[in-house]
C-alpha cells in the first residue's frame, strides 16, 4: 500500500467528475484563476492514483467512455450556463437542455459508480429527462453502453 495523505473524502466517481470540471475551468477561466485550479487538479490526480492502486481498479474502455461522456456533458452544461446569461430570449429552452444534460450526466455517473464497485442506493443520482430530445439521447447512449457491456 502506498503511503499517501488523501486530500478528498469522496468516491472515485466524484473525484473523476470533479477533475473534468476543474480541467474545464483551467482551460476556460482567465489565467489569474488557473493557479488554484492547477493545485486542485494535482491533488485529484494524486488521490485517484492512490485509490486506483489501493482498490485494484481497472481502467476499461467503458470507464473511459463514461468519463469522456461526463466530461463532455460538464462542458456543454458550462456552455448552457453562459447562454443563460448571454441569450435571455432562449432562457427556457436552454434551461431544459441543461436539465437534459444533467440527467444524462447523473445516469453516466451512476454507471461509473457501478463499474468502479462503489454503487449504493445512497450514492445514486436522480436522472430526470424533461424533453423528448433528452429521452432520445439517453436511450441512444444507454444502448451503446449495453453493447459495450455485452462485448
Amino acid at each position: 500500500m502506498i503511503e499517501h495523505e488523501q486530500n478528498f473524502e469522496f468516491t472515485v466517481t466524484d473525484l473523476m467528475d470533479q477533475m473534468t470540471i476543474d480541467q474545464i475551468k483551467e482551460v476556460l477561466l482567465p489565467p489569474a484563476s488557473r493557479d488554484a485550479i492547477g493545485g486542485s487538479l494535482e491533488s485529484l490526480s494524486s488521490d485517484l492514483t492512490v485509490l486506483f492502486e489501493d482498490r485494484n481498479l481497472k481502467l476499461t474502455g467503458r470507464v473511459l467512455r463514461l468519463l469522456s461522456l461526463v466530461s463532455q456533458l460538464n462542458l456543454e452544461t458550462w456552455r448552457c450556463k453562459d447562454r443563460l446569461d448571454d441569450e435571455p430570449e432562449s432562457y427556457t429552452e436552454t434551461l431544459r437542455h441543461a436539465q437534459d444534460l444533467n440527467g444524462l450526466r447523473n445516469c453516466a455517473r451512476n454507471l461509473l459508480q457501478s463499474d468502479l464497485n462503489e454503487a449504493s442506493p445512497a450514492r445514486q443520482r436522480a436522472s430526470f429527462f424533461v424533453t423528448e430530445e433528452g429521452l432520445k439521447l439517453r436511450k441512444r447512449i444507454m444502448a451503446d453502453m449495453e453493447q459495450i457491456s455485452n462485448s
